[in-house]
């Protein structure tokens, strides 16, 4: 057999290469496409007195035998893992999704069970700019959250916010090159009193009972001011819906329908930056049966006068990056239902006072620590305090 030649072999070679380069160039782009993210996430919280609920800072619990009774807790509860899908895309629509749960879904301290987050798809119309989203997600209320590692981000602490099923429309008009007006309406899941939302004990969510949606929405303003690449943000937002109670005797429905609460909240939010580093945002709102949206410090109805509870909060908070690797701030939040509208013990008022820090030690990892005093007030009895130091290692992908 004669050798091959070294001139055939380098041609047929390149004749390959040229033939695989051409066939990658035109193979069509693919119409959907999955990027995961999240991260690993350490907290280490100590707390000179309990809190409700240890690694989550609500609120201060009230002292047992009149003593302050310290802990420490450790938990991986906040490693979150999330999917966003982009794409098919049409002519008429853009397509995209999002899929997130974490770890705090109960479960044991060393054994978490998972818990959905997020999961909605989004429909933008190519020609309107109407956005339709469809799933579960944040409030649509919400502008702005404060930054802190604390899971609890101020709730029942001066920031309203929730996740839920919902269907959003937002309307997004260009008013300048960087000033944009929308206007957000959705209908999402009515949520009942409590952790079970079953306050008549009648086996039905009381949110559900109401048969109807929740509505959400408001007008939101991104605008230019004092940074000219980094628009102002201003929000004038809320909600409102109802609850239905069933007259109930020893856990057993004896009339239906016979009790009904309304919720709602209205809300001003503002993000400002002052400087290209420094920025200041805050919230301030004043609503009725506010728990399953963490407001009212955990407290939505007062059975034996009849009525829900009052509240009015907010908080602010100063962010400042200090360089590339490391951002601080300093906060305050506050929880104020009206003393009226509570039973003799009820949380009467509750407040957070905070500063950290987040330093990047690669662009991967993440040091973060916070020190909050904490302040919940009770009607007619001992104001509970905490000093609250909260150690963070996170590594995001």
């Amino acid at each position: 057999m004669k050798p091959f030649p070294m001139a055939r072999c380098v041609a047929t070679v390149a004749v390959a290469v040229s033939f695989g380069a051409r066939a990658q160039t035109a193979a069509p782009a693919p119409s959907l496409t999955i990027k995961p993210y999240g991260y690993i996430k350490l907290d280490a919280v100590y707390d000179s007195s309990r809190t409700s609920v240890g690694d989550l800072g609500f609120y201060v619990l009230p002292y047992n035998a009149g003593q302050k009774d310290a802990e420490l807790n450790l938990s991986m509860r906040d490693t979150r893992i999330g999917l966003n899908f982009t794409g098919p895309e049409t002519d008429r629509f853009v397509t995209t999704a999002r899929l997130e749960g974490d770890f705090v879904g109960g479960g044991t301290a060393t054994s978490p069970n998972p818990r959905l987050r997020v999961a909605y798809l989004d429909l933008v119309c190519k020609r309107t700019g109407l956005q339709v989203r469809a799933g579960q997600d944040w409030d649509t209320f919400i502008v702005v959250h404060p930054q802190t590692p604390d899971l609890a981000i101020l709730g029942q602490a001066g920031h309203l916010y929730g996740r839920r099923p919902q269907l959003r429309f937002t309307l997004p008009v260009k008013l300048g090159e960087k000033t944009v007006f929308s206007t957000r309406l959705a209908v999402a899941r009515a949520v009942g009193e409590g952790a079970s939302g079953d306050l008549d004990g009648g086996g039905q969510d009381d949110g559900a009972d109401a048969t109807t949606p929740n509505l959400q929405g408001g007008f939101v303003l991104d605008v230019p001011l004092l940074v000219s690449d980094k628009p102002a943000k201003f929000g004038v937002t809320g909600h409102w819906g109802r609850e239905t109670l069933d007259t109930t005797v020893s856990n057993r429905v004896s009339a239906v329908d016979t009790t009904e609460f309304t919720t709602w909240s209205l809300i001003g939010s503002a993000q400002i930056p002052l400087t290209p580093s420094v920025t200041l945002s805050g919230t301030i709102w004043r609503g009725e049966n506010l728990d399953s949206y963490l407001g009212g410090v955990g407290q939505g109805v007062n059975r034996t006068l009849g009525t829900e509870i009052a509240a009015k909060g907010g908080w602010a908070q100063l962010l400042v990056e200090a360089s590339a690797a490391l951002t601080w701030g300093a906060g305050y939040g506050v929880d104020d239902p009206d003393d009226g509208d509570l039973a003799a013990g009820g949380r009467a008022r509750n407040e957070r006072l905070f500063a950290n820090l987040f330093y990047k030690l690669t662009p991967a990892v993440i040091v973060a620590a916070e020190y909050s005093r904490m302040t919940t007030a009770y009607k007619g009895g001992t104001d509970a305090e905490a000093d609250r130091v909260h150690g963070s290692l996170i590594f995001r992908f």
